[in-house]
């Protein structure tokens, strides 16, 4: 990565910033699944071809991280850890809540970290 200081993306060609842009603020924040707003998209690091955005979710000021290469082949793809379908799945379903947090805290402080004995059927 390029280090000692923080790329910006006016160091490159217009058209690939709003690419970027364009794919960034189409996708959902983590936590309140509202869209990103391409004013809160940055270029955080860059390596070659692979590129580290950051955005800034203006609804809860979540802030996320997407990596990004631009290979001619893939122009402009994001590298993901889920599939199309599943990001679909998980993007319908609802946030998080303060519940569902209590509920893994109290799951939390009984489990005992075998997790074969909780996965068997």
């Amino acid at each position: 990565m390029n280090a000692g200081r923080t790329p910006s993306m006016a160091e490159f060609p217009a058209g690939q910033e709003r690419l970027l842009k364009k794919l960034i603020s189409a996708r959902r924040c983590r936590v309140c699944r509202q869209t990103f707003d391409r004013n809160h998209v940055r270029l955080a690091a860059k390596d070659q071809e692979l590129w580290i955005i950051s955005a800034r979710c203006t609804s809860c000021r979540h802030q996320q991280l997407f990596w990004v290469t631009m290979r001619s082949a893939n122009a402009g793809s994001l590298l993901k850890d889920v599939s199309d379908e599943e990001e679909e799945l998980f993007g319908a379903m609802d946030p998080v809540g303060t519940d569902d947090v209590l509920d893994m805290h109290l799951f939390l402080q009984i489990f005992d970290g075998d997790f074969q004995k909780l996965f068997e059927v």
